[in-house]
């Protein structure tokens, strides 16, 4: 299993990633998209690092190279797609965003390797937790997440 250090790296990474693509939008007069990049900021630091998924990693035997399984986290509402733009782009500007370490090895989700066990944090915004899995708590147990008033608005991104 892997180390819960890689998952500060992870935020770390998906914001600098995040924060670059805003520089450079800012820099295009005719960039079309700075908004969405900006939002996509504001979700990773809401979710901030406790809504970074951990993995487990392991061998693929067909090809012998080592795979990532991403453990899904139930009580986070789902950011799969924002969560790939944003991979899909630091990796097609891999000269961009030049890293030192850990050569890139491929994450497969949908939940092979099980749920998280980490708790869901507490004190965010409530359209940050998955509908579903607040709906089955006890009262108490929502009174124990302190959800924050703040309101959090989610955009859909097309493409």
């Amino acid at each position: 299993m892997l180390s819960t250090h890689i998952q500060p790296q992870r935020y770390e990474r998906r914001i600098k990633t995040i924060d670059r693509m805003i520089k450079l939008k800012e820099e295009d007069e005719d960039a079309s998209d700075l908004e969405i990049w900006e939002w996509l900021k504001s979700l990773f630091e809401t979710l901030g690092i406790e809504g970074v998924s951990s993995d487990e990693s392991e061998v693929d035997e067909a090809t012998g190279d080592e795979v990532y399984y991403v453990k899904s986290m139930e009580w986070r509402a789902d950011i799969d797609n924002e969560v790939d733009i944003v991979e899909r782009q630091r990796r097609s500007d891999a000269d961009i965003f030049r890293t030192k370490g850990v050569k890139p090895v491929k994450r497969v989700r949908g939940g092979r390797k099980g749920e998280s066990r980490r708790a869901a944090p507490i004190m965010k915004p409530k359209s940050i937790y998955d509908k579903t899995w607040l709906t089955n708590l006890s009262k108490d147990q929502k009174q124990e997440l302190q959800i924050s008033k703040e309101r959090f608005e989610w955009i859909r991104i097309l493409g």
